[in-house]
């Protein structure tokens, strides 16, 4: 039962290497991947954020207005 449980975490690790990692910090690996035992330098974890992390993608802003564009809209917006 356990070797068959080895091959098939071999077979997650090796499939989804790239989204998987170990040992890293957040600020090193890509987005939509899991770190076990993320490094965390000076920070003390207890419980599973010691075990598990996980680094989403950054959300796409709706806004993408400047602060010069909205500056200038209340300026129009003034006068």
């Amino acid at each position: 039962m356990l070797p068959r449980m080895f091959v098939i975490l071999k077979h997650i690790f090796v499939r989804f290497s790239r989204h998987i990692q170990i040992g890293k910090s957040l600020d090193q690996v890509c987005a939509n991947t899991l770190v076990l035992f993320p490094r965390m330098p000076n920070c003390l974890c207890c419980g599973i954020c010691a075990l598990v992390a996980f680094k989403a993608q950054k959300p796409v802003s709706e806004n993408t207005d400047t602060l010069q564009d909205r500056i200038h809209h209340l300026a129009l917006m003034s006068e």
